[in-house]
């Protein structure tokens, strides 16, 4: 009885919050949507790992009836998705998923609402793609770039969607066992960083996307291949950059020196030095990292 008037409690606890949260978008003309709403699904996974997954399923349709007194049809869409990731999610959890299978989720999840928010249904949230094309084409013309700069905007706008909606997969994933724990929920733990290795087959194709840009660098290649070149190169220096870093992370873990685990993480942005991450990348896909004491 204790435990189903808790249940009850904090199902209705949520959807007031949620309803407070919807309130404060409308207010502020839908500020905030973009930027929290896909944090909703926290709650949610909490709820349905604690609860299961009925009870999940009778406070998302409360949220979703609240939702349409309080929110705009924007504010609907993203808090049903976010909800429903969480439902989805929350419920492979209770039954014991693999990390691998929930983050797989968690991923594609953000991937189909992206594409339906940025393309299908692009009008009605306020995105513009051929306008962000038409801006970023022209700047890079007034620039005096070389490249085929249409091919090349089309491959970092695509990027970007696609990069934003793997980080937010990431974080759902990674929050939500961080979050388990804290209120000493037993799920399955996370695998250590210093067990997290990329598949060594990797380091070819990093090494090849490399080599190209290099190449293309002294006018090995003619100007049409030159945007394909660079999507390859910027590729390949994702997947080499995350393996080094990684690696360093592990590293540093290994050799109790944390306190410097926040600055291997900022090596990554600041352009000439993630060159440095890239190379231990490489050099641990091949040799390990270090080489003389690496696993590879």
């Amino acid at each position: 009885m204790k435990s189903k008037t808790r249940q009850i409690t904090e199902g209705a606890m949520m959807i007031a919050c949620i309803a407070v949260i919807l309130l404060i978008n409308r207010q502020s003309a839908n500020f905030f949507e973009d930027m929290i709403f896909w944090l909703l699904s926290l709650p949610m996974i909490v709820y349905v790992v604690r609860y299961g997954a009925k009870a999940g399923i009778i406070v998302f349709v409360s949220c979703m009836f609240t939702s349409v007194l309080f929110s705009t049809f924007t504010g609907i869409f993203y808090l049903f998705s976010a909800l429903g990731i969480g439902l989805i999610y929350g419920y492979g959890l209770s039954k014991d998923f693999k990390n691998g299978v929930l983050l797989a989720i968690s991923i594609i999840g953000h991937l189909v609402v992206t594409f339906l928010t940025a393309v299908v249904m692009a009008g009605i949230f306020g995105y513009n793609i051929a306008e962000e094309f038409v801006e970023l084409t022209k700047a890079l013309g007034d620039v005096g770039a070389v490249v085929d700069t249409k091919t090349l905007v089309m491959s970092v706008i695509a990027l970007s969607y696609i990069g934003l909606a793997l980080l937010q997969g990431i974080v759902v994933h990674a929050a939500s066992h961080v979050l388990l724990e804290r209120l000493r929920i037993k799920v399955k733990p996370l695998k250590p960083i210093q067990e997290i290795e990329l598949p060594r087959w990797l380091g070819y194709p990093v090494v090849i996307g490399w080599g190209l840009y290099l190449l293309s660098g002294f006018g090995m290649f003619s100007k049409d291949l030159e945007p394909y070149i660079f999507v390859i190169y910027f590729i390949a220096l994702i997947v080499g950059i995350a393996n080094g870093l990684l690696a360093l992370l592990s590293y540093l873990i290994k050799k109790r020196k944390r306190n410097l685990v926040m600055f291997a993480i900022l090596a990554c942005f600041i352009p000439g030095i993630n060159n440095v991450v890239l190379m231990i990348g490489i050099v641990d896909f091949f040799w390990g990292f270090p080489p003389e004491t690496g696993s590879r």
